[in-house]
């Protein structure tokens, strides 16, 4: 045991007189450089505007600490946002339906939400004595009109109450139908003023119904509306039309 202390000891002492004596002459080449003026320097231009110098690194030591380069290019910049969002209408194509008379509610055709309509197809009946009474007007002034030759004001009586229909929503080619029928319609169908789905119906079968009351509203869902919810350190990647 003692033997064993005895060489570990031998070897800490060599350790320590090779130490030393690197430390020494790597002392004296630095004493010498400074007396001579020779003292080791940066070398000019490479020192950054804030004074630091720059570190080198050989391959093998910028793979070590994992330093990797790219040759400087011009690409488009890409980055995926993933966000939550909600499906809508598109506002700018909702319709309502609505009528410019009142009157009663017959023959509702489209009695559900979610039906799908076409542009001129018949959502149901309106009975009114005033559409009625109109009807009635218009026919006898047409048959007064020919009777007359349009003498005596009948044409304009005519043009008149054509007008008034006209004003009500009903069609050129509803009035060219009673026309031709000589008779009047009782309830007069209401057709869908736009293509698309049911969203709300509030039409019901023996309503009464007042100028201006909605009783559909109909999106045309060929075209919607996404509504993302984006957070504001992402709006600078966020453009319009994209």
């Amino acid at each position: 045991m003692k033997r064993f202390f005895l060489m570990m000891l031998s070897v800490f002492t060599v350790l320590n007189i090779v130490l030393f004596s690197e430390l020494t002459f790597a002392q004296m080449d630095q004493m010498k450089g400074m007396a001579g003026g020779k003292m080791p320097m940066p070398a000019p231009g490479n020192n950054t505007p804030e004074g630091q110098v720059p570190v080198i690194l050989t391959p093998h030591k910028q793979k070590l600490v994992g330093v990797k380069t790219q040759p400087v290019r011009q690409k488009t910049m890409n980055k995926l946002i993933r966000a939550i969002g909600r499906v809508a209408y598109n506002e700018r194509t909702l319709t309502t339906v609505t009528t410019k008379i009142e009157g009663w509610i017959e023959d509702l055709t489209i009695d559900a939400t979610g039906m799908a309509v076409k542009k001129g197809k018949a959502l149901f009946s309106v009975y009114s004595p005033k559409l009625l009474q109109t009807q009635e007007e218009y026919l006898l002034a047409i048959s007064s009109a020919k009777k007359m030759n349009n003498k005596m004001g009948s044409g304009v009586m005519a043009q008149a109450s054509r007008k008034r229909l006209l004003l009500w929503d009903v069609k050129p080619a509803q009035i060219q139908n009673l026309e031709k029928r000589g008779e009047v319609i009782r309830a007069l169908p209401v057709l869908s003023p736009a293509s698309g789905i049911v969203t709300e119906k509030m039409a019901l079968n023996g309503m009464y119904v007042k100028p201006g009351m909605a009783l559909y509203k109909i999106a045309d869902l060929s075209q919607v509306w996404v509504l993302v919810d984006i957070y504001e350190h992402e709006l600078p990647w966020i453009k319009t039309g994209q």
